[in-house]
């Protein structure tokens, strides 16, 4: 198996993956908003319930999404600069 030729350059900060997580989840949000306001029909699931649902989703992405970063980062840092270079 041949090697490659070209470094791997992985980003330095963690901040850019953290805000992607937090947008994916706006979507889980705004729903219990949608149906607060009688957008979407509210069935047998209280609201409450799903503002519970949605929060805890999105700190999981966000936690997720830090820390997978922060092992990646951690990972290149440890490689060879021939290898991964942290910028």
């Amino acid at each position: 198996m041949a090697q490659a030729d070209k470094t791997i350059e992985v980003s330095g900060t963690v901040l850019p993956a953290t805000i992607a997580a937090g947008l994916r989840v706006i979507l889980i949000v705004a729903m219990p908003l949608l149906v607060e306001k009688g957008i979407i029909p509210e069935g047998s699931t209280e609201s409450a319930v799903a503002y519970v649902i949605a929060a805890a989703t999105f700190a999981y992405g966000i936690y997720r999404t830090f820390t997978n970063k922060q092992k990646l980062i951690a990972t290149a840092e440890a490689a060879p600069n021939s290898v991964a270079v942290v910028k």
